[in-house]
């Protein structure tokens, strides 16, 4: 189990060979990797079977780009150059929050403030 769902993710060999064209097979991929130079939400990552999902910040180290994966149209991975501030924001993380069953099929969503 990875870090994100098979459907819903990207391996970063085709990111970076299909898309960014940084390389033209798959062991210019794996060398670039080894070499330390790819970092995924600020973890540096070699294995170029590594899925990348929504809203994963993909740094270049080398070239100083950074990338955040994101949905086009709803279905399609698309990626957006973003700043190297807005590379060290992570998004994507939930609250807690308590749920109160008023009946068999209503849930209301209460703020944590609020619990009785």
């Amino acid at each position: 189990m990875g870090p994100h769902k098979l459907h819903k993710c990207l391996p970063l060999v085709i990111f970076l060979r299909n898309w960014l064209k940084y390389a033209l097979t798959g062991d210019e991929v794996k060398k670039i990797c080894m070499q330390r130079f790819v970092k995924i939400d600020g973890k540096v990552r070699t294995d170029v079977t590594y899925p990348a999902g929504f809203m994963d910040v993909i740094s270049i180290e080398k070239t100083g780009e950074h990338f955040r994966l994101v949905y086009d149209q709803g279905v399609l991975f698309t990626m957006h150059h973003i700043s190297p501030e807005e590379a060290k924001v992570r998004i994507g993380g939930f609250e807690s929050f308590s749920y109160r069953k008023t009946h068999p099929c209503w849930h209301l969503k209460m703020d944590n403030e609020r619990k009785e």
